[in-house]
């Protein structure tokens, strides 16, 4: 309910409205709303009360019922409050004596007693989540439905070729899954999905995919490594990757030449592998650059490790590479 705001400001396919069909449990049909006072600056908080200025009764027709709003104040936003009263997300249209409406119910004498019709307008899928590779894209929708598009060389797009594409393109092999947090890499990609399962796919050349194999996957394939965990933060590099799991827990694997998974060696893994480094501690961010990799705890202290020719270990000295996470000060 707090987004219904958000929702009402996107964009309607012109022709597109459509009767609402709402569950009446889900809709609140069962029961009076009562008290409905919405905020003039923050119309998706109501809260509880009488407030002030006047009030009135507004009776909503739907194709379930007939539900009532109860002292809603003239200067409330229409479409706010009942987006609210129905437990619906907008867009919406509200329609009084059979004339579209928008604003407030004082700007169009909606008087005690007044009947509004209401209509749920489809709105374009738009972007939640965002990536980009090296020369590949990626987004999910506010369903947690995957798209992607540009280079499809080492199957990187997940579309079970290798062909590129110059448009937003689903991703059927995980249709049905809800993703949640999506990195791209140099030419790999990966993806969560709300059970904190992992999935990668791409390139694997020095295993950065984590399935134990050195062939590279045309869709997304399941991390068998981590099943059982819950994985809640991802990263990719140029050709390492990194995830951390609800207990705080740190994992890399790939490329390993610049020391940028944090093993004290520089061998590959082409499997998720504890830094046991950083064991004992509480990962929650983490980020990974072409050849080295940083991460922050839940104390607040900034990790950095692997190729610093550059300096950007942040360590005070250049040209030397850090074999293990080492705290930055």
């Amino acid at each position: 309910m707090g987004n219904c705001g958000q929702k009402l400001g996107r964009e309607i396919r012109s022709g597109s409205a459509r009767e609402v069909e709402a569950d009446p449990a889900s809709a609140g049909f069962h029961k009076p709303i009562k008290h409905l006072i919405w905020g003039r600056h923050r119309p998706c908080r109501p809260s509880v009360g009488t407030g002030d200025g006047p009030q009135i009764t507004v009776q909503l027709l739907t194709r379930e019922g007939s539900p009532t709003i109860e002292h809603v104040r003239l200067q409330d936003d229409i479409e706010a409050a009942i987006c609210h009263a129905l437990g619906m997300r907008g867009p919406l249209q509200v329609c009084f004596r059979d004339q579209p409406i928008h604003g407030t119910f004082e700007e169009w004498d909606i008087e005690e007693g007044a009947t509004l019709t209401v209509a749920m307008m489809q709105s374009r899928t738009e972007p939640d989540t965002l990536g980009l590779g090296s020369n590949h894209s990626a987004c999910t929708t506010e369903e947690g439905t995957l798209y992607t598009w540009g280079s499809g060389s080492h199957g990187r797009l997940g579309h079970g070729d290798r062909s590129h594409k110059k448009v937003p393109t689903l991703v059927e092999a995980l249709v049905g899954q809800v993703v949640v947090q999506l990195a791209l890499g140099g030419d790999h990609s990966a993806c969560t999905t709300e059970e904190g399962t992992l999935y990668t796919w791409g390139n694997d050349d020095g295993g950065r995919l984590g399935h134990g194999v050195g062939f590279d996957k045309n869709v997304p394939t399941l991390v068998e490594a981590l099943v059982g965990q819950v994985v809640v933060q991802l990263a990719l590099g140029e050709s390492h990757s990194a995830c951390t799991t609800e207990e705080g827990t740190l994992y890399t694997w790939g490329r390993g030449g610049g020391r940028q998974l944090g093993h004290g060696d520089h061998s590959d893994k082409n499997v998720p592998t504890l830094v046991e480094a950083l064991v004992g501690q509480v990962v929650v961010q983490l980020a990974l650059g072409s050849s080295h990799s940083a991460c922050i705890t839940e104390e607040g202290t900034l990790y950095t490790w692997g190729w610093g020719l550059m300096g950007q270990m942040g360590h005070g000295h250049g040209a030397k590479n850090v074999y293990v996470p080492t705290p930055v000060g």
